[in-house]
């Protein structure tokens, strides 16, 4: 059984405030240039969003003409996004182990992971990156934004864990 920390913390945020959301509106501003960049040239590709927390990257990549599935762990922040955002786009959420996704291979154009990396224990990150190579299209891209140990948000809380994405996996 996976222990859900980031569940039983934001139970307790969003019992004590009720009409308050964790994440800003709006989505990650290295996505949005990423997107920018590579705009597809194509409609209806696909994307996941890994850890989608209330999915305002989610909603953006919407926006941007991809058919979005959002996984987060966490029922909570789930039900808290589909209340935030629900009327925005149509997005399908998720509740789900990203380690273990019941999702046909091949089946993504794009996965988004903002700072989902950082938070698997090392002895998860190389299943985690094997899974979504599984269920990336044989061209598709994997977005992946990690927080580095020289961030200054850090302020040496950060802990230092090492890992290396090679493009042959």
């Amino acid at each position: 059984m996976t222990r859900n920390i980031p569940e039983r913390l934001y139970r307790e945020f969003f019992s004590l405030h009720p009409d308050s959301y964790i994440f800003p509106d709006v989505p990650n501003r290295n996505l949005v240039e990423f997107i920018q960049q590579f705009r597809p040239l194509k409609e209806g590709l696909s994307a996941v969003d890994l850890g989608c927390g209330e999915g305002r990257n989610s909603v953006f990549l919407a926006k941007e003409g991809y058919n979005v599935l959002s996984i987060d762990l966490s029922a909570t922040i789930i039900k808290k996004g589909i209340e935030r955002f629900a009327k925005q786009s149509a997005i399908d959420y998720c509740v789900g182990e990203i380690t273990s996704l019941l999702i046909r291979s091949e089946t993504f154009d794009l996965a988004v992971d903002i700072t989902t990396l950082n938070n698997e224990k090392s002895h998860k990150r190389r299943r985690y990156v094997k899974e979504v190579r599984r269920i990336l299209k044989k061209k598709g891209h994997y977005y992946v934004s990690v927080v580095s140990v020289k961030d200054p948000s850090c302020q040496k809380k950060c802990p230092k864990r090492h890992f290396i994405l090679r493009k042959s996996g």
